[in-house]
């Protein structure tokens, strides 16, 4: 059976939490939601597509991820987590996918 989440339950949960990552991990600066949840055409089974943007931290991409995971979420996510330096080269390596995340909604 396919379910259709609520759009209005998704964006209070991804503000939830949002505002928890903010209050746990200080070194976040900024946080984009991108994907079909923001551009309006999600379907049964899109996820929540979120970029957070740290200061700084040595760790590789790929590593930070379980510090971010949340704990319940209405809809599957999927975090990638980058540097503000790793999101400028991001421009450079992968323009199409630099300009999906920015030119979604700063939380």
């Amino acid at each position: 059976m396919v379910r259709w989440a609520d759009p209005e339950r998704v964006a209070e949960a991804v503000q939830a939490y949002v505002d928890d990552v903010r209050v746990r991990e200080l070194s976040v600066s900024r946080v984009f939601w991108y994907g079909s949840w923001v551009s309006g055409v999600p379907t049964p089974s899109s996820d929540v597509d979120l970029c957070i943007v740290l200061e700084s931290d040595d760790r590789p991409p790929r590593d930070r991820v379980p510090d971010f995971l949340p704990h319940s979420f209405p809809v599957g996510i999927d975090l990638v987590i980058f540097t503000e330096e790793e999101l400028r080269d991001l421009a450079k390596r992968a323009p199409s996918w630099h300009r999906a995340i920015v030119s979604g909604r700063v939380m």
